[in-house]
């Protein structure tokens, strides 16, 4: 798997240095050999969840050789 693009990266909230950032991708779309990834992270401190970023990648499966491959 390969990164295509980037579509967005939204930083939300600052963490601070020793926050424990909890990160959670969900896949929303797949056709052929790409896949539309949505990732949200997010901090818990004294636990009150709060957003840090959000960001929408795109990835494609590639053989050995760098080709694309269709994702089953």
């Amino acid at each position: 798997i390969v990164t295509v693009g980037v579509e967005r990266v939204k930083f939300l909230n600052p963490a601070q240095n020793g926050d424990l950032i909890e990160i959670l991708s969900k896949i929303t779309s797949m056709r052929g050999a790409t896949m539309t990834i949505e990732i949200s992270a997010f901090i818990n401190a004294n636990n009150i969840i709060n957003p840090v970023a959000t960001a929408k990648f795109i990835m494609a499966a590639v053989d050995g050789n760098g080709r694309p491959v269709k994702i089953r």
